[in-house]
């Protein structure tokens, strides 16, 4: 695990209308780059938490990681710190393309402490 401290809460069933794929390009995005933020951190700080729960008539997806360095935004989404952006960057690009498939809204902030990563989808009736 990397030493990392990682809590999860998370009703699955709520996803059950969205495309294997989806959920799992949604994830393993939100979650690799957690997990590469928090790899550089001292073992003490590295700290992820996911949540997926229902909220009123929509699913709220939350992923929250320990980060010390804000990235620069563009358009909403932070922007690689890789070698060659025009490389890298293809993770958070497809989780917006995939809340915009299901109708939802994307949120990704920073401020020092803590990067969030929010995702809002109507709930599927």
């Amino acid at each position: 695990t990397n030493g990392i401290d990682f809590s999860v809460m998370a009703d699955g069933q709520l996803l059950g209308h969205m495309e294997p794929s989806d959920i799992y390009v949604l994830f393993g995005n939100a979650l690799d780059n957690a997990i590469e933020c928090l790899s550089g951190l001292p073992e003490n700080e590295r700290h992820m938490k996911l949540t997926v729960r229902s909220v009123r008539d929509l699913i709220s997806i939350r992923c929250e990681n320990t980060c010390h360095t804000v990235p620069r935004f563009v358009g909403g989404l932070p922007q690689t710190t890789k070698g060659r952006a025009i490389d890298h960057g293809f993770g958070t690009k497809s989780i917006a393309a995939i809340c915009e498939k299901y109708g939802g809204r994307l949120r990704m902030t920073a401020d020092g402490e803590l990067f969030v990563l929010s995702v809002l989808l109507p709930s599927k009736k």
